[in-house]
């Protein structure tokens, strides 16, 4: 393996002549009122639960996102260009668990020249433990199905200054009612129905700080239409911390159904599921394990179509280099920590940084051809690798290398959060 130049810019390595790959820092461009910290995890499913909160406390007293009312955001992608953002929380969430509680959010592209906007409203009961809460929303947005990839943030510092926007988009306007139901802090519960209007968005921009005669991808079109029907998902979390978790669970279930006799433009059902383990072994010594199942029936638009590869799935891949109907994806890693384990290995650059050890194995393909359980270990794509890394694994480089080829060259990635 030759590498004949390296460059190190703005927290991002770019490597000529191997492979370039890029996840971006976990940070927000902007400012926030009150200097209060960003948000720990952009996610939208992960609920907030008094286990992750007793972590929380202790690492960051007196400064809880939950006491702030106010956020201004500044993304950046190829289909708004500069999108400016801004969140206002009338009512604080968790503080008496009951209540009214109103988001709300309003935003401007300044190359798509669209005013976006989503508004939500809903009444909580029983307290905070057993919160029961009806509730309504509305929106006119730029929506990517890629979030659990890479959140905004990530991909709006990519894309900004390296020329790399790793998500794919599409306006979604509509709204919905809902109920919601948590149960023990650690469990929870939500399903409404939605009335939805999907529409194409094209590239507006080709602009970047950095990244020589690079170009945005096109975003590529959807099969656009009116979308009425059901959404739910079932969330469990008992991980000790959102952001570098070391023990716990996350299992997740998102189901949508969008049956024929609401006359909608596409008839399916779609089911994810997200199982996650955060298991320590010893001191110094833990293993995180992921499992992602993605399922469909019916006429299922191309834009609903599970892809990955890349950054956060096969990382030794090309982005989006998998893309079907049905898809599963398993990752695989063993964090040591030298300090904890009070040993080390005797190597310079292994004395300074923490190692990690990874695996990925995925694939996707169409319903029509095979069942889940006729799939067999030639079906998977894999690869392996090592990560250098900071004493809570979540700063590391990975070098990632594909099993099925010798002579392909390795994929380095340097991040700022853990994939899973």
């Amino acid at each position: 393996m030759t590498v004949k130049k390296l460059f190190i810019l703005a927290g991002a390595f770019i490597i000529a002549n191997l492979m370039m790959s890029l996840d971006p820092v976990w940070a927000q461009v902007g400012f926030r009122s009150r200097l209060l910290p960003a948000r720990f995890n952009e996610t939208p499913s992960i609920p907030y639960n008094s286990i992750s909160a007793n972590r929380s406390k202790r690492h960051h007293k007196n400064r809880s996102f939950l006491k702030e009312k106010s956020q201004y955001n500044v993304f950046y992608n190829r289909v708004d260009g500069i999108l400016f953002n801004v969140q206002y929380k009338p009512s604080e969430y968790h503080k008496p668990g009951s209540g009214l509680l109103a988001k709300v959010m309003l935003g401007f592209g300044i190359e798509s020249k669209r005013i976006q906007y989503e508004l939500s409203l809903e009444r909580g009961f029983f307290g905070r433990q057993f919160r029961f809460a009806p509730g309504f929303e509305i929106y006119d947005k730029t929506f990517s199905e890629d979030r659990w990839i890479i959140s905004r943030f990530e991909n709006s510092l990519a894309a900004f200054l390296l020329h790399e926007d790793f998500m794919d988009y599409y306006r979604l306007q509509g709204y919905g009612g809902y109920i919601k139901q948590n149960i023990f802090g650690a469990l929870s519960l939500k399903a409404g129905y939605y009335e939805d209007t999907e529409l194409s968005l094209p590239r507006k921009t080709d602009w970047a700080l950095f990244g020589g005669r690079k170009k945005f991808r096109e975003n590529p079109p959807i099969q656009g239409g009116t979308f009425r029907g059901y959404k739910g998902q079932i969330v469990l979390d008992t991980r000790d911390s959102r952001r570098a978790p070391e023990r716990g669970w996350y299992i997740q279930l998102l189901g949508e159904y969008f049956p024929a006799d609401l006359t909608s433009d596409f008839y399916y059902r779609r089911y994810i599921f997200d199982i996650r383990r955060y298991q320590p072994i010893s001191d110094g010594e833990i293993l995180r394990l992921r499992m992602r199942l993605g399922d469909s029936r019916g006429d299922l638009p191309i834009q609903k179509w599970f892809d990955f590869g890349g950054i956060s799935t096969l990382r030794a891949y090309r982005h989006s280099s998998f893309r079907g109907t049905r898809m599963a994806l398993l990752n695989f890693e063993y964090f040591l920590n030298w300090d904890e384990i009070n040993w080390k290995p005797g190597f310079p650059l292994l004395d300074v940084f923490n190692l990690i050890l990874f695996a990925d194995a995925g694939t996707a393909w169409d319903r029509s051809t095979k069942e889940f359980v006729d799939l067999t270990y030639r079906d998977f794509a894999a690869d392996v690798g090592i990560a250098l890394t900071n004493s809570n694994g979540r700063i590391r480089l990975n070098f990632a290398k594909r099993t099925d080829r010798s002579s392909n060259a390795v994929r380095i990635t340097f991040r700022l959060r853990q994939p899973f």
